[in-house]
């Protein structure tokens, strides 16, 4: 059921100077069970996680952000029933995990369509594995065994997938450590996570060119649980071996930095999410020993909010955990005043627009010199995309001529940077009169995060009409008669 509630800011310090605004907060509902947990949100407003169904299986789930109608992710055949959704890109696409019918995990890439159509991701040739992420360009990362009958931390490795599941996966870390894991990755292709007990970065086409983050801090564990498009990356960690576990922000450009981000009020805090704005979230223990969702100073000030005190203590909640996405948009799960656990989501007022990266494409136009009294029905666009663009992740339906003119027929390949767009000849007014007209063409790609625009010149012109050549009329000379000779008669 959609419920709406308004959150109230109380008058903190903290609060104010980290400036957080009003938030609705909507309780996202499960699948018909008891509990629910909410892992990501996209910039697209769309929450994973999972979710108990009625039967009190545990199922990865799209959540609806009126937590109304809920789509169950399914599993892969001959499993034991239960998944999780642990990411989610700006294109939609989901990745997690499900369990065997001996309780191993397996990683897939999830039909976000609830129709059943996952695909198995595989491993690195053992048993057991799981996807923990998916950037925007599709690169799969998480974690899989490299030997057979490998169910319990034992040479887990680090793993690129390959997101057509045909096995070609990359296994990321060429050392002999019994446990890593590639816990996220961006647009750029860094990736980062751990093995064992230290923050690494781990090479896309492993080649084994890694950087130890861990290694150049001072503390003996540290690990990344999320990275922005800019590169910045948070966790947890400890500033001195032996010491509590801390949320911790990190930069590695070219030295490896590491802010301590303190916590709210107890021993331990975990940074779970980063948005491209800088904004850090995670979940905290409190002086009482309990865990709650917590908004860090990125500047490791220690002043942090807690986020239940910005909420309605009325309402009977307890926010746990929390994550955040580029509009400022929060989810996470808490403790609901049953005492159940449930998925939910914090808007606020003012949605943050996100202004996208502006790339430039090439296109050409067919025809390009147009006839007016013999004018073409259509104008067919060709578009080329810049090298590391698919048109495969053209948001077709955004695709336009002057900002409005939208094309009657598309053709996209999902497997080249080229593709099709049909326009009518009618729908473009520029195209009425004789002249030399620039049409640009615009889209945006399914990330939401960058426009692409291209331009070329189109001629039309009028016939050249020959004058007539106008025949002199031929005269006609009258007819000349003979004289009539008269005839004399002789008397």
């Amino acid at each position: 059921m959609k419920t709406f509630y308004l959150l109230c800011i109380f008058a903190m310090v903290s609060s104010a100077a980290l400036g957080l605004p009003k938030y609705t907060f909507t309780d996202l509902g499960t699948l018909g069970g008891e509990n629910s947990y909410a892992y990501a949100i996209n910039n697209n407003g769309q929450v994973i996680g999972r979710a108990d169904n009625i039967d009190g299986q545990r199922r990865a789930v799209l959540f609806d952000p009126n937590g109304t109608m809920n789509i169950d992710l399914g599993t892969l055949p001959a499993g034991n029933g239960d998944s999780w959704a642990y990411a989610i890109n700006n294109i939609g696409q989901i990745v997690g995990l499900d369990y065997d019918e001996y309780g191993s995990e397996r990683a897939i890439l999830f039909d976000a369509t609830g129709q059943g159509n996952n695909i198995a991701l595989g491993s690195l040739g053992g048993g057991t594995g799981g996807a923990q992420a998916i950037s925007d360009t599709g690169v799969i990362v998480g974690w899989s065994a490299t030997t057979p009958d490998e169910y319990f931390y034992s040479n887990w490795h680090a793993t690129r997938f390959d997101s057509t599941g045909s096995g070609q996966n990359i296994d990321l870390d060429k050392t002999e450590c019994y446990l890593s894991v590639a816990r996220c990755a961006n647009r750029a292709g860094i990736i980062a996570g751990n093995s064992e007990e230290t923050a690494m970065i781990y090479d896309l086409v492993g080649s084994g060119n890694n950087i130890n983050i861990g290694a150049q801090l001072t503390g003996d564990f540290t690990t990344v649980l999320a990275i922005n498009d800019k590169g910045q990356m948070v966790g947890y960690g400890n500033t001195q071996p032996g010491y509590y576990h801390h949320a911790m922000l990190f930069t590695a450009n070219g030295s490896v930095t590491a802010i301590d981000l303190g916590g709210i009020g107890g021993t331990r805090s975990y940074a779970t999410s980063i948005n491209s704005s800088g904004q850090i979230v995670g979940y905290a223990r409190t002086a009482l020993g309990t865990y709650h969702a917590t908004w860090y100073d990125p500047n490791g000030s220690g002043i942090n909010i807690d986020l239940n005190t910005v909420l309605d203590p009325n309402l009977g909640w307890e926010l746990n955990a929390a994550y955040i996405n580029d509009k400022g948009q929060i989810c996470g799960y808490g403790k609901t005043p049953t005492g159940a656990t449930h998925a939910f989501l914090l808007t606020p007022p003012i949605v943050v627009e996100i202004q996208p990266e502006l790339i430039t494409a090439r296109v050409n136009y067919m025809p390009r010199v147009i006839n007016t009294t013999a004018k073409p029905r259509w104008i067919l666009a060709n578009i080329q995309l810049p090298t590391g663009l698919s048109i495969a992740d053209v948001n077709v339906a955004s695709v336009r001529i002057a900002g409005k003119v939208k094309p009657d027929w598309t053709y996209f390949s999902k497997s080249s940077r080229t593709g099709l767009a049909r326009f009518t000849t009618a729908s473009l007014s520029q195209l009425a009169n004789p002249g030399v007209y620039e049409l640009e063409l615009t889209g945006q790609m399914k990330d939401g995060k960058t426009i692409f625009t291209a331009k070329q010149s189109v001629t039309v012109c009028k016939p050249v009409l020959k004058k007539p050549v106008v025949k002199a009329p031929v005269v006609k000379a009258p007819p000349v008669k003979a004289p009539v000779k008269k005839v004399v008669t002789k008397k």
